[in-house]
């Protein structure tokens, strides 16, 4: 996950405040917990911020939540057709169709569930075509019968806010095994979700101009910016437009533990605080994902027990800080 600047910490400390509260509220017994949900709203009071709390609500139960019939991912094996999520996905950013383009990176005007505006006199929030990119990559999953769940920044958003942390750049999926990034490469339509796969070290997606029906299009870079953006892409990866980073896990100690990351950054978990998965709505119910069943072991074995608290300015990094200092038993 990047980081857009580094003076989004106050804002991402209210919004934390609006799970806070509810976690804090649900004790009322507890001194210092009534003085800490007093402290956040006061917070928030002052910054010009209303506590919501229908924000961190699950609406409807989750047995009416949609089915998604899982698969038989047999055919797709590596053993059988290779490593497809490699070998037949592009390698630049070019020849996936991807766009560049504008989005507004203020998060007064961005932290927010409002709709995305695509046809406004500014471009539309970063965060809001982000938001979109993952409704649109959940809403094909499930027609496509693959797994995957939120995770690292993308999930300790939703679980502090339920919404992503205003200043990422990008989505973080795990996809858990290569059958099935192999099948979500050789079935996914670009055309129709406007998503499209490329590797630059690892899978991840980008818009394309098909998506939200080219309303992006309005805000694309010219040729040229486009050609110095590609140029430079390696080397800046928060150039200021969203994408998805898909991390693929890789079964360890026998098949009971899961190992998910990249390169250096690299996590283990116990299967059974990964799977099932379930699927959940998010941004106060406009859309699904999916999550592991165990999010907050997750969170705790990724960024510590004070997963729930922004880091301080000095200590700020990519992922809310470093990954995984912590064991899979961390409590």
């Amino acid at each position: 996950m990047k980081i857009f600047t580094l003076i989004a910490i106050i804002t991402a400390g209210a919004s934390v405040g609006m799970l806070l509260v509810a976690f804090f509220s649900s004790n009322n017994n507890n001194n210092d917990d009534d003085d800490a949900s007093s402290f956040l709203r006061r917070h928030r009071r002052r910054l010009g911020l209303i506590y919501d709390p229908r924000t961190t609500v699950i609406k409807p139960p989750l047995e009416q939540l949609p089915k998604c019939p899982l698969r038989d991912l047999s055919f797709f094996k590596s053993e059988r057709i290779g490593k497809q999520h490699f070998d037949a996905v592009p390698k630049t950013l070019e020849e996936s169709n991807c766009i560049f383009f504008d989005c507004n990176q203020d998060i007064n005007e961005c932290d927010n569930g409002d709709p995305t505006n695509y046809d406004g006199q500014k471009p539309p929030c970063c965060t809001h075509v982000l938001r979109d990119m993952n409704r649109i990559f959940d809403e094909e999953m499930c027609s496509l019968g693959l797994d995957y769940f939120a995770a690292f920044g993308s999930l300790l958003g939703l679980r502090r806010a339920d919404r992503f942390i205003p200043w990422s750049i990008d989505g973080d999926i795990i996809i858990h095994s290569g059958e099935a990034m192999n099948a979500l490469v050789m079935l996914w339509d670009s055309k129709r979700t406007g998503l499209s796969h490329h590797y630059s070290g690892m899978n991840r997606m980008c818009v394309t101009p098909d998506f939200a029906g080219g309303g992006l299009m309005k805000w694309a870079y010219s040729e040229d910016r486009y050609r110095k953006a590609i140029d430079e892409w390696d080397r800046n990866w928060d150039l200021g437009f969203p994408y998805l980073d898909l991390y693929l896990g890789r079964p360890v100690a026998h098949g009971k533990m899961l190992e998910l990351g990249h390169g250096r950054h690299k996590c283990l978990h116990y299967y059974k605080d990964v799977f099932p998965t379930q699927r959940k709505l998010v941004y106060n119910g406009e859309f699904t994902m999916n999550f592991p069943p165990n999010p907050d072991q997750l969170l705790r074995t990724n960024y510590g027990n004070g997963w729930r608290f922004p880091p301080s300015e000095k200590d700020k990094k990519e992922h809310g800080g470093r990954m995984c200092p912590y064991g899979p038993a961390q409590k």
